[in-house]
């Protein structure tokens, strides 16, 4: 998946699309960690460090993820368990003032509950990309890179 503006580092105060504003929210809502910064400008993550790396990688970009998460209006938070292996949170989307639940997890058990995925042309069905979905995944994992669905 590709965001263009976060490659290009054009984000500040606004995310250029509905996508990137999708995806930046859902790691700022759909997570409990959160950054502190030491005397010397260190950035020390509290909680998840897997959390904390994602959010770290907003704040790279110039997103606050704080503002982010304010602004989700939070109505339900499923914390992650290792029996569900995946972490919910539903709420009303500053975004796009819409309701919607954020899901990460396990890729293999989130990729199974989809049935269809948002791209620039809407939402499409997930059997045109769940095989190429499943083949990235497990090169990632093939090269230790972490991966959440």
């Amino acid at each position: 998946m590709c965001f263009p503006a976060l490659k290009a580092g054009v984000l500040a105060r606004e995310l250029a699309t509905t996508i990137e504003q999708i995806v930046a929210e859902s790691i700022a809502a759909n997570s409990t960690a959160n950054l502190s910064r030491k005397e010397g400008g260190e950035t020390v993550v509290l909680g998840n460090p897997t959390e904390g790396a994602a959010l770290m990688w907003l704040e790279e970009f110039g997103i606050d993820y704080l503002r982010l998460r304010q602004d989700f209006a939070l109505e339900m938070q499923w914390t992650f368990s290792t029996e569900r292996k995946m972490m919910g949170s539903y709420g009303l989307s500053g975004a796009g003032s819409e309701k919607i639940l954020y899901v990460k997890g396990a890729p293999e058990l989130v990729l199974a509950r989809c049935t269809e995925v948002l791209t620039d042309k809407g939402l499409q069905s997930i059997n045109h990309f769940a095989d190429k979905i499943s083949v990235e995944l497990r090169q990632s994992q093939a090269r230790g890179m972490r991966t959440l669905g």
